[in-house]
């Protein structure tokens, strides 16, 4: 087996928590991964960072977040990377999920945060982080 010695060589360097989060917050839109049906599936969201909480607005189908009062984990990621350079990141939050339910806090989400056509559903989610964990990519050598 031959070694290309032309490839590019990109180191993944682990984020901290807070290193995560910060990133994150820097970011509006994302990706839910939760079971559906047996099955995993991924559902755009939009975001924002309050303490050590996420804030998803997303499109769930109804039976997805009915499931949600089980309480399963769900995973929200989120990225930036360069297909040019290979710079960049991205972070993942695992968590258990609930609908948020005070008519003032939904309200100032909502209102916040971008949303999906009607037809699509949105519901309005906090994460409660059990595991945060990232990567930045590092492009170490381009020959």
């Amino acid at each position: 087996m031959t070694t290309d010695t032309n490839s590019t060589q990109v180191h993944l360097a682990p984020l901290t928590r807070m290193e995560a989060l910060y990133l994150l917050a820097g970011m509006r839109v994302g990706l839910l991964v939760c079971a559906e049906q047996g099955m995993t599936v991924e559902r755009p969201g939009f975001h924002t960072v309050t303490g050590s909480e996420l804030l998803v607005r997303t499109a769930l189908g109804a039976q997805t977040a009915a499931r949600l009062d089980e309480g399963p984990p769900v995973t929200y990621r989120a990225e930036a990377l360069d297909g040019v350079t290979l710079k960049g990141w991205y972070a993942t939050v695992t968590g258990t999920a609930e609908p948020v339910t005070d008519p003032d806090e939904r309200h100032h989400y909502l209102a916040t945060l971008p949303g999906f056509a009607a037809s699509h559903g949105n519901q309005l989610l906090r994460i409660r982080p059990h595991l945060i964990t990232g990567h930045r990519f590092q492009n170490l050598t381009t020959r």
